[in-house]
């Protein structure tokens, strides 16, 4: 049987046990218990089997009452006690409904947030998989479109500038100056190409990778960008390595591009349990208020490594951009 049920019919044997004990000193006074009885069945059990027990207490008053009527004091009783009994029943029982019906309500709500949770989750991986897909894309236009141009307008300067020179044409030297200008912009069309679409970070490792960004930025927007290994770092899944390169990348073009900082500084460092990457940059302007957009896919990264990221101003000159990630999050890339 039920501990629960046992206990409770045990209660019930010693209460009735004590009324018939105690009726001639207390007279109708033994009957107060009855109520935290009736309660305490009332909350353990459902609300029939608290209708139940009320009319076993009622058929115990009648026979307690009738047994010692020539020692019953106060007769009003006979009306009273069944009344409260069944007050004490009915708010218990609606009482641990209400309650039911709340534990019932955030369990299922409970449900609806983890279910919601899995569907953002997936939403981030499929949003961060199409913005990858689509900068792959695009850098495969500008390489094999707008390059594939420039190299064919570049033999065509050379070709032009060598028969201008065999005519002894002053127009030689402009021609050689066109060819020298696509040749520069078809360089900037690689950096731009490969700062959508890096080298494969599993082999090259997110340092080098990081290294390539710093001189694709110097070359581009002509500032000081640079990168620091401050403690050998281990190997990072390349997935979970893209990630951290695609957070430095947009922060730092958010820091050159809109607060106008013309030094940006990454340091990489492999601590015990976690692995840090910081940027500190010379803008006056705080990098911890991005646009909407940016702010929104640097939150969906950081969701994906389970990263957390952090900003603090040192001077009026310079601010530290602080990315955490678990070491463990790292090790479970790799397995």
């Amino acid at each position: 049987m039920n501990l629960k049920i046992t206990f409770y019919i045990l209660l019930w044997l010693v209460f009735i046990a004590y009324s018939y004990v105690a009726f001639p000193y207390l007279n109708d006074k033994v009957m107060f218990p009855v109520g935290i009885i009736i309660g305490t069945g009332a909350w353990l059990f459902n609300r029939t089997t608290a209708l139940l027990l009320c009319l076993l207490a009622l058929i115990h008053q009648f026979i307690n009452y009738e047994f010692f009527a020539d020692i019953y004091e106060t007769y009003q009783n006979r009306l009273s006690a069944p009344a409260a009994i069944l007050f004490v029943a009915g708010t218990i029982t609606s009482i641990r409904s209400h309650l039911n019906d709340v534990r019932n309500l955030n369990t299922h709500l409970d449900h609806l947030v983890k279910k919601r949770n899995i569907q953002l989750k997936k939403l981030n991986q499929q949003l961060i998989k199409d913005s990858e897909q689509a900068k792959i894309l695009n850098s495969q236009k500008l390489h094999d479109g707008m390059g594939q141009q420039l190299t064919g307008i570049q033999l065509l300067c050379s070709s032009l500038a060598d028969n201008l020179l065999e005519e002894k044409n002053p127009l030689c030297a402009m021609s050689n100056q066109i060819g020298m200008l696509t040749t520069e912009t078809h360089n900037q069309i690689r950096r731009i190409s490969r700062l959508l679409f890096p080298v494969k970070i599993g082999k090259i490792g997110l340092t080098a990778a990081l290294q390539e960004l710093a001189s694709c930025m110097t070359d581009l927007k002509s500032v000081n960008f640079s990168i620091i290994e401050v403690e050998k770092i281990y190997p990072i899944a390349e997935a979970t390595a893209l990630q951290i390169y695609r957070i430095c990348q947009d922060l730092s073009l958010h820091a050159i591009e809109d607060l106008k900082a013309k030094e940006v500084t990454i340091e990489l460092r492999q601590m015990p349990s976690i692995f840090q990457i910081s940027m500190a940059h010379n803008s006056k302007s705080n990098l911890n208020n991005p646009p909407s957009d940016l702010f929104g896919l640097i939150k969906y990264r950081l969701q994906t490594v389970t990263g957390s990221i952090t900003t603090k101003r040192m001077s009026k000159n310079h601010e530290i951009c602080i990315l955490t990630i678990p070491n463990h999050e790292l090790l479970n890339e790799q397995k």
